[in-house]
């Protein structure tokens, strides 16, 4: 019991057993409990008629686990008249102690009517977004400024992952926002004049925060393809001295071999045409590196 307004039941990784008492005691249909714990599932709104319940799922930011792994999870918030249930993960359950806070917070206006506590949660849970956002970029400036100094691949896959963590978390706004202007839609008036402005406040930070998250993969994304160009560049660079490195390297076994071949060659009898050999392959060496730096550098 949170108030003498509604019960608050608060639903983590929840089994079989579980899912069957949801069912068994608070009549939640199946397909609800399923769309509420489905860690795949879009932010959506789902409402059940008769037994007056209203599901919202909405995407969270998360931790990852490595780079690369997906930067989101979505939560679910079921609620009644009098009843509140909260679906989270074990990286989502940072939502739970969130709620709490809004509970206890005198600045909130009333936070007994359960769907003003929604929509609460929902403005908190968007502006952790810009957290992760600001930390990206934190994150991308470090990377570059060691790839200022020295550039290399695991700098590059670093960038990547953070590309990859940046497009996760435009993805989930998208689809927030989507979820708040089917929100608008169903609960056109219906809403008080606080709860409309709360959700109008929620779309601008959601829209504030997709700008953020477009900008960040922007940045991230034009940095690794330069800093990719670049190693490429120098790759080509190197490949294109170690050949003709080797074939400069060629030509001295060439000229040997003619002087090592038994038939008449000239200055084969000259007391220096070892040194006239050598001369010789000098110059082709000198040619050839000539050719390369006009033509190839």
């Amino acid at each position: 019991m949170v108030n003498n307004k509604f019960n608050w039941v608060k639903v983590e990784n929840p089994d079989e057993k579980d899912r069957a008492i949801l069912r068994d005691t608070y009549e939640i249909r199946r397909d609800i409990l399923d769309y509420a714990m489905d860690i795949h599932e879009r932010p959506r709104v789902e409402i059940d008629t008769e037994s007056n319940y209203r599901l919202f799922i909405y995407d969270s930011p998360i931790e990852p686990k490595f780079k690369g792994d997906i930067s989101v999870e979505p939560i679910g918030l079921l609620i009644s008249d009098h009843m509140l249930f909260t679906f989270t993960r074990k990286r989502t359950k940072y939502v739970v102690p969130m709620i709490e806070n809004i509970l206890n917070n005198p600045s909130i206006k009333d936070p007994s009517f359960i769907f003003d506590l929604i929509l609460e949660t929902m403005l908190q849970v968007t502006v952790k977004f810009f957290d992760y956002i600001n930390s990206a970029n934190r994150e991308r400036t470090s990377i570059q400024s060691h790839l200022t100094h020295q550039a290399n691949r695991d700098s590059i896959n670093q960038l990547l992952g953070l590309q990859t963590k940046t497009v996760y978390f435009l993805t989930a706004l998208t689809s927030n926002q989507e979820m708040l202007s089917v929100m608008q839609r169903i609960f056109k008036g219906k809403l008080t004049d606080f709860q409309g402005d709360r959700l109008e406040d929620i779309i601008i930070e959601v829209n504030q925060g997709l700008s953020m998250a477009q900008v960040s993969s922007s940045v991230t994304r034009e940095v690794a393809d330069a800093y990719s160009n670049l190693l490429d560049s120098n790759l080509n660079s190197t490949m294109k001295f170690l050949t003709i490195f080797s074939l400069i390297l060629s030509v001295p076994n060439i000229v040997f071999a003619f002087y090592g071949m038994n038939v008449r060659l000239p200055f084969a009898s000259s007391p220096i045409g070892w040194i006239i050999s050598i001369l010789i392959s000098i110059i082709i060496c000198i040619l050839i590196w000539i050719l390369y730096h006009k033509h190839f550098s």
